[in-house]
């Protein structure tokens, strides 16, 4: 709700005995806070101590509009609506009191008020009150009537409003080429799936709505044209279709919300973990039910399978409780920012779970399987009864009453067939070499560059390296932008770890999913060149440090541990200057080197029959035979002369 004088906030003047009056003032401030919160039921109660007795005129009209604010929301008995409604002067807060009225099932009072304010009100408040109508339909499962009075939303009183050239014109009077994106990630997900399947193809589509959206349209529409206006709109008037508009469209074809197809095919990615959600959306959408504590949704939750967090807006407690569950892996991507990150994390999953909210959203577009706890005042979308399978047909239903581990448990062993029936999740990249790239590490001043350099003299793709310097004078053949685009932000942004590899080690135990992971390196490699179509590989010794995640991202991966002497290698950590500034004390680099090694032993335990190990000592002795065997099995043109030469 946007427009109404319920958001000026109540002013700061006083009414009553000063301490009387502080009491309720604070009382109703808090009341509006928590309103914005979503915490409705907290809301009525605060709003019940602001005594309006207490409060100034002004303070007394903020507070009859957020009382009927919540009754919209039934907060409040058809009783104290009916009361407030008539004690409050005619004109005041025409838009809320209808939808109060409305929501308690009292249509001829609120009739009886549209009418008698006349032509005393405003077109926005005209259209709020078509719109209050198209709910109460929508709510009751009305869905063709109810959608026909929707198209007024863009006009109403307490809608988002479209920017101030755009007009909109719905869909089912006049279908356009511009679509506008309208409301949050979850309902834009059923929006987008509905406006391919009538889109056609070749259909030549321009969509607007916020930036953070492009990439992910990219994807889906990779025809359509993507423009983002500012706050001021655009230069020209524009004629708009909401992209709401394909809900009408489609009921009116087919009877039913139910998306024809998928807007991403799900895929296989690592092991089935499973997608939680305790807690969706975001204001007055935040209902109190649509909520569940933690603590006994863990308790619920299978113990034998990987957990992720979906939530974006985590508490403190949140992040404390879930570091100390096994289960958990974070999810390594900007849950708000990153929407293609998001879809490629979510298509991996075995199945999300959780109440109404964007991630189940996102899993029913994606085919992938999702649990909705459904809460008793469901969207209207879920239809009447509410039921998640009547949009998305690999959703089921829970009434968030009937949550038990039990349940759970029985869909989940369905969700994990699911997962291991599907496809591998498909290159990223033409060209038949993208998908195993070789991958060399080991604990840094190991020879790992030598060993890179190797194997760039046969022919292995490296795009562009790490200049030389003293410290490695033929160079570090470490590809730049993967080191700094990739690796560095990982151990730092979203493990606040030592980019250098160097001080607090990330637990291999505790790494996040980094489904972005392949997409990112693909189209990092594209930038420097790379076409898939011969053998490329990666050096860094911190891939010692992240190598779960890069091999569950490339699954046919080949590495190269590179392994070095303890003697020589403390002594050349201890001579080189970026590794040398952390200390000259020897019992530090051994602990150092120690936590590297069980690192690299449980990398070669895991993709064993995938790894070659070379000795750096065998390197400098010109004992080349591993690295020949590698060069020849991967098909590179592998020249003894060349070889021995770059040693020496």
């Amino acid at each position: 709700m946007k427009k109404t004088d319920l958001h000026r906030g109540p002013d700061a003047g006083h009414a009553g005995h000063a301490g009387e009056s502080q009491a309720a003032i604070t009382a109703l401030n808090e009341a509006r806070r928590l309103f914005d919160a979503g915490q409705l039921s907290a809301s009525r109660a605060a709003l019940d101590r602001a005594i309006p007795s207490a409060l100034s005129a002004p303070q007394r009209g903020f507070r009859t509009g957020l009382f009927f604010a919540l009754g919209a929301f039934g907060q409040a008995t058809r009783a104290e609506t009916l009361e407030q409604h008539r004690k409050t002067d005619a004109t005041a807060h025409p838009d809320l009191r209808y939808r109060a009225l409305m929501a308690q099932g009292l249509w001829a009072d609120a009739a009886r008020h549209r009418h008698g304010l006349g032509g005393r009100v405003g077109a926005d408040v005209i259209a709020d009150w078509h719109l209050t109508a198209a709910l109460t339909l929508l709510w009751r499962g009305r869905i063709g009537w109810g959608l026909r009075h929707y198209r007024q939303r863009f006009a109403a009183r307490n809608f988002a409003s479209l920017p101030r050239q755009m007009r909109h014109v719905p869909r089912a009077v006049q279908p356009l080429r511009m679509v506008r994106l309208e409301q949050g990630l979850g309902d834009i997900c059923l929006h987008l799936a509905h406006l391919r399947a009538q889109s056609g193809p070749g259909m030549a589509l321009t969509i607007t709505g916020e930036k953070r959206y492009q990439p992910l349209l990219a994807l889906a529409f990779p025809e359509a044209e993507f423009r983002h206006f500012g706050p001021g709109g655009p230069a020209d008037p524009m004629i708009v279709n909401g992209s709401a508009d394909t809900l009408e469209l489609a009921f009116a074809r087919h009877g039913s919300l139910r998306i024809p197809a998928p807007l991403f095919a799900p895929w296989q990615r690592g092991p089935a973990r499973l997608g939680i959600l305790w807690r969706a959306g975001s204001g007055q959408n935040r209902r109190d039910e649509r909520a569940l504590d933690l603590e006994p949704f863990l308790a619920c939750l299978p113990d034998s399978c990987e957990i992720v967090p979906l939530q974006h807006d985590l508490t403190q407690a949140e992040t404390t409780q879930l570091a100390r569950d096994r289960r958990v892996r974070l999810p390594g991507v900007a849950l708000r920012a990153d929407l293609v990150g998001v879809f490629d994390l979510v298509r991996g999953l075995g199945g999300v779970i959780g109440v109404d909210g964007a991630a189940l959203h996102v899993a029913g577009v994606c085919a992938v399987p999702a649990m909705l706890l459904m809460n008793p005042t469901a969207h209207w979308y879920w239809g009447r009864p509410p039921r998640a399978e009547t949009v998305y047909p690999t959703a089921r239903t829970l009434p968030i009453k009937d949550l038990s581990a039990p349940a759970i448990a029985r869909w989940w062993q369905k969700a994990r067939a699911h997962h291991a029936a599907r496809p591998k999740a498909p290159s990223l990249m033409a060209g038949r070499c993208f998908d195993r790239p070789v991958f060399v590490t080991g604990i840094p001043r190991s020879g790992t560059s030598m060993t890179a350099g190797l194997l760039a003299e046969a022919g292995l793709w490296l795009g562009q390296t790490v200049a030389a310097s003293p410290a490695n004078p033929r160079g570090f053949f470490e590809n730049r932008r993967l080191h700094e685009t990739i690796v560095k932000p990982l151990l730092r942004d979203f493990l606040g770890a030592d980019p250098l590899g160097v001080r607090n080690l990330p637990d291999p135990a505790r790494l996040p999913v980094f489904a972005q992971l392949p997409r990112a390196i693909a189209r990092a490699l594209t930038d420097d060149g790379y076409d898939g179509q011969q053998p490329w590989g990666f050096k860094d010794a911190k891939l010692t440090l992240l190598w779960p995640v890069f091999a569950e991202a490339f699954a046919q991966a080949h590495w190269v541990i590179v392994r070095r002497q303890r003697a020589g290698l403390i002594a050349s950590l201890q001579r080189t200057s970026f590794m040398a500034q952390h200390g000259q004390d020897p019992a530090v680099w051994h602990r150092f080197c120690d936590g590297y090694e069980t690192r690299l032993a449980a990398l070669g335990q895991s993709c064993a029959g995938r790894v070659t190990e070379v000795h750096y000592e065998d390197l400098r002795a010109g004992r080349l035979g591993a690295l020949q065997g590698l060069a020849d099995r991967l098909g590179l043109d592998w020249s003894a002369d060349r070889a021995r030469a770059f040693v020496l």
